[in-house]
């Protein structure tokens, strides 16, 4: 939920912090919020690795999404310029995140996080930021498509919050 709302309020956000010089950076940010939520997924997962004592893989992930991200940049950036970027990160960070994910799954013989709700909250994310991105200028029509997907998560969070005679669930 914060991440869809988040995306939707980026532009002026950017244009608040950064002023008319940065405008341009409204572009990059949504990504970049995007990257913020990857990390904490992968934040999650990693853990299991720590646990397991096998931390040579958080190593190697890093290793490797370090490469991903610089030979992305190294073809996208001189095209693309400094937009290109954000998204050869965000990238990065995806694969990142999936080689974790299989790691994690690997090591514990169990998901840490069911696949089918990392796939739901990635789609909703990715499907928020296209229309962030489509309506950068029209913040009601940003804010619109937030409420619409953020008002069910919240009737769905206090449904499971709360018992149906009323007694909050600990």
């Amino acid at each position: 939920m914060l991440t869809v709302g988040l995306i939707s309020i980026t532009p002026e956000l950017t244009l608040l912090l950064g002023g008319t010089k940065y405008v341009s950076a409204r572009y990059v940010a949504i990504p970049m919020v995007i990257d913020a939520f990857l990390m904490f997924v992968y934040a999650v997962i990693v853990q299991t690795e720590y646990y397991m004592n096998k931390t040579m893989f958080v190593m190697i992930g890093t290793i490797i999404a370090a490469a991903i991200d610089i030979g992305a940049n190294l073809i996208f950036i001189p095209r693309y310029g400094f937009i290109a970027a954000a998204y050869t990160t965000l990238f990065a960070y995806a694969c990142y995140l999936v080689l974790h994910y299989i790691i994690s799954f690997r090591l514990a013989r169990f998901y840490v996080l069911p696949l089918k709700w990392l796939f739901a909250f990635l789609a909703i994310i990715i499907t928020v930021a296209a229309a962030a991105l489509v309506f950068i200028d029209i913040i009601w029509l940003r804010l619109g498509v937030c409420a619409v997907v953020v008002l069910p998560m919240i009737v769905i969070l206090l449904k499971d919050f709360f018992r149906k005679d009323g007694a909050m669930v600990e």
